[in-house]
């Protein structure tokens, strides 16, 4: 080796040495890439329960407060319905939906309605439809506080150890 060489060796040492991703330094992240993919897997569908209490929860409240507003000075509810408040403007185009009826609007891809309650005409039966087993009794629990009388109640199967799904129903509530 020439003085020219060695001096040149000296001044850049990593020309002889390999640069780059070993193979264990990929298989390292992958795994942690696989772990990171697992939690996200498990945890989703209890985020994605909480998003939709979340937004069923404000569903209610704005229906409800609207339908104080809506009312006004009629004596009673006999005429409600989600269509007449959306044609009032008093719900938002996310409740009304595309045709003003409030089908297709819950978080579930479920229906709102709107009926006057059975027992007293001052009172509103809001239901809410296709509600999955797997959240409905939670939900209903839930909305116990924004009812009449803890009046939330969820008509489906709620989910088991032996039937993780249960079967979708309706939430029912006096407003």
């Amino acid at each position: 080796m020439t003085f020219a060489q060695k001096l040149k060796a000296k001044m850049n040492p990593v020309v002889n040495k390999q640069s780059g991703f070993t193979l264990i330094e990929l298989l390292i992240v992958l795994v942690v890439i696989a772990i990171l993919s697992l939690v996200g897997y498990l945890v989703k569908p209890k985020v994605m329960d909480m998003v939709s209490t979340y937004q069923v929860t404000n569903a209610v409240s704005t229906i409800s407060a609207e339908t104080l507003a809506w009312k006004g000075a009629k004596t009673n509810f006999a005429d409600i319905s989600v269509a007449s408040m959306c044609d009032s403007g008093q719900l938002s185009l996310e409740l009304c939906g595309a045709a003003n009826d409030g089908v297709g609007t819950n978080p579930f891809g479920g229906d709102y309605t709107l009926t006057v309650n059975a027992e007293d005409a001052n009172l509103i039966d809001l239901t809410m439809t296709k509600v999955p087993g797997t959240i409905g009794k939670k939900l209903a629990n839930t909305l116990k506080d924004h009812s009449v009388g803890d009046s939330a109640k969820f008509n489906g199967t709620p989910a088991t150890s032996s039937d993780k799904k249960g079967t979708a129903g309706s939430i029912t509530m006096t407003i």
